[in-house]
């Protein structure tokens, strides 16, 4: 099966949709975020879904400030 398994791990990208996530809450109110993840990103949505939370979990992890720098 095509989407078996994850094809092509994209550990920048799960980072990335993570940060997304965390600056569209980073203070109360917070604001829900919606995030497309198909097969077509990296072979098997539920496991990028996965990585994308486990990335989501870690502590210490980068957030973009409204300025557009890193915080």
């Amino acid at each position: 099966d095509l989407y078996a398994a994850v094809r092509a791990p994209a550990p920048a990208g799960y980072r990335d949709v993570a940060n997304l996530v965390r600056r569209s809450r980073p203070a109360p109110p917070a604001r829900p975020a919606y995030i497309a993840v198909n097969n077509r990103f990296v072979g098997n949505a539920p496991l990028a879904i996965a990585a994308i939370l486990d990335e989501l979990d870690k502590p210490g992890g980068f957030v973009y400030t409204d300025g557009g720098g890193l915080a």
